[in-house]
């Protein structure tokens, strides 16, 4: 049986924002906690933790172009221990996708490491919803948009912005795709939808310009790559007239 440590605990941390591969994990207990831990030091932990039922895992077939990827995931077992620690279960991500929804899913998640880590740098606090907590809460009958992450960013003076995030693997017909943004949103917030290409951003803009869009002003695109690796202060959006600009989030005013 194993015995549950601090260190098990920022595990649980980190992959309770969603499915994740080996790399990720150790990358994000670096970055986010200070963690240095080989490979081999990581496997035989998590190893340890699947067998006491803590930790499930599965490899994925044909996937991406490296033909498998290992993906991990809490199971209820270690989602009982990190809400018992004050963790809303509403903000735990876990349970392992169906094939095709594999990438997607590990998309969303790596989405929110990068809030994870700009959230521990104090730009903000993050509270999160998913596509899954949100369809749970939907009213019946009810049209709104179910974005793939409803975001609430809490500054230190109190003020909050709020949005909606999409991820878009481009598998879907991109015509379907801007149909998405065609249903109200719960509120009318800002929508970022992160897409893998400029190209696949051109073409959902042209799309967008085809159609009626709820609130085209509050509309637009960026590459997930850019958000990963540099957040929200340094990523460039994009919106559906084709206007850039670097995304500038509400800053406290300093006195």
């Amino acid at each position: 049986m194993a015995e549950i440590t601090a260190r098990d605990i920022k595990l649980f941390r980190v992959i309770s924002l969603g499915v994740s591969t080996l790399g990720m994990i150790m990358s994000f207990l670096n970055d986010a906690f200070g963690i240095k831990i080989t490979k081999y030091a990581i496997e035989k932990r998590l190893s340890i933790l699947r067998a006491g039922d803590y930790i499930t895992s599965r490899k994925y077939s044909r996937i991406n172009k490296h033909g498998h990827i290992t993906l991990y995931s809490l199971t209820k077992k270690s989602v009982s221990v990190i809400t018992c620690l004050g963790r809303p279960v509403e903000q735990i991500r876990y349970g392992l996708p169906e094939d095709l929804m594999a990438l997607h899913e590990l998309a969303v998640t790596q989405t929110l490491y990068a809030l994870a880590l700009e959230s521990l740098q104090g730009l903000y606090e993050v509270k999160f919803e998913d596509s899954a907590v949100l369809k749970q809460r939907r009213k019946k009958g009810s049209r709104d948009l179910i974005p793939d992450l409803y975001l609430e960013l809490t500054f230190k003076d109190g003020h909050k912005t709020i949005m909606n995030i999409e991820i878009d693997m481009g598998t879907i017909i991109s015509h379907k795709m801007v149909n998405r943004l065609r249903k109200p949103s719960r509120t009318d917030v800002f929508t970022l939808i992160f897409c893998t290409s400029e190209p696949r951003i051109n073409r959902l803009r042209e799309e967008c310009r085809k159609t009626y869009i709820y609130h085209p002003e509050l509309v637009y695109f960026a590459l997930q790559k850019d958000f990963r690796e540099r957040g929200f202060r340094g990523t460039k959006v994009v919106s559906i007239k084709g206007e850039s600009a670097y995304l500038t989030l509400y800053e406290e005013k300093n006195d």
